[in-house]
Parts: C-alpha cells; sequence; structure tokens
C-alpha cells in the first residue's frame, strides 16, 4: 500500500516537473518590442511589478505558516513560471492574444498557487504554531497577487513613458 501510494506522490510531482521545464527550451518573443531601447525601463517596471507581487504574497499569508526568508522564495519561484509562461504564450500563438495571455496567466495561477502550497506545507518551518494555509487559498492568493502586478505593470511603464 506505501510503495503504491510512494508511486502516485512521484507521478504527480513527474507531471508537474514536465509541464514546468518543458517550456524552458521555448524561443519565445510575443511581445513586440518598440524601435527605442527599452531594456532599462522595462527591466525597472518589471522588477517592480514582481515585487510587488511578492509582497501581496507575503501581506495575504501573513498569519499562516511560511518558510523562513519567503519573500525569496516567492522570487525564486518567477525563474519557473515566467519563463513556462513565455512558452506557453509561443505555443498558443495560434490564437487570439487575449485568449493566449487568458490562458497563459490561468497557467501562472494555478502553478504560482501550487508551488507556494508545497513551499508553506513541506518547507515551513515546524516548530510555528500556525497552520499552513490551504490549497484553494493559494490559488486565490495567486489570482490576487497576479491582479496587482497586472495592475503595477502599465501603471509603471505609463508612468515611465511619461516622466521618462
Amino acid at each position: 500500500m506505501k510503495t503504491r501510494a510512494t508511486l502516485f506522490t512521484t507521478a504527480k510531482v513527474g507531471l508537474l516537473m514536465v509541464m514546468l521545464f518543458s517550456a524552458f527550451p521555448a524561443l519565445a518573443n510575443p511581445t513586440p518590442l518598440p524601435e527605442k531601447p527599452v531594456t532599462g525601463p522595462l527591466t525597472f517596471a518589471v522588477t517592480v511589478a514582481i515585487f510587488t507581487e511578492a509582497i501581496c504574497w507575503t501581506v495575504c499569508l501573513r498569519r499562516f505558516r511560511r518558510p523562513r526568508l519567503f519573500i525569496l522564495w516567492v522570487l525564486g519561484m518567477h525563474l519557473i513560471t515566467f519563463p513556462a509562461f513565455i512558452g506557453l504564450l509561443h505555443f498558443l500563438d495560434s490564437l487570439r492574444p487575449a485568449v493566449a495571455v487568458t490562458l497563459g496567466e490561468l497557467f501562472v495561477v494555478i502553478s504560482e498557487g501550487f508551488l507556494i502550497f508545497l513551499a508553506c506545507n513541506y518547507l515551513g518551518r515546524a516548530s510555528q504554531t500556525a497552520s499552513p494555509p490551504g490549497l484553494l487559498r493559494c490559488w486565490l492568493v495567486s489570482a490576487l497577487s497576479n491582479a496587482c502586478s497586472m495592475v503595477a505593470f502599465p501603471l509603471l511603464t505609463a508612468a515611465i513613458d511619461r516622466f521618462g
């Protein structure tokens, strides 16, 4: 019986790894870039939007058990989910852009929520008296934090364009 449970757990984790890491080799460029150099301002806007998302995660899950340096776990999670998002957009390029981005964001919300759920449940400090967040709560916080990031990015790019 224990072997069967171990096999199913391994299969689930393996399937998740295949889904996440299969998008890394994709060389995608779904965003058309303007002719002017945008590396500095775009990097600043993306960085601030990701930090906004990480702060939202930390604030929303402050009463639950979390691993040490939780904000670094959230920031590091983007090293997996952002290339997966770009790769998914590359594979969905035959769809309308709004549909492809919506499906990509849905994938990011589900995968980020699941990764944080795993981090809080299995990497959280055992001596802490707080309970770990549930999977549904992690998905809801993921949706909220991605919404904050999606609002922050256009505001930042508009401010950079306006004030130079």
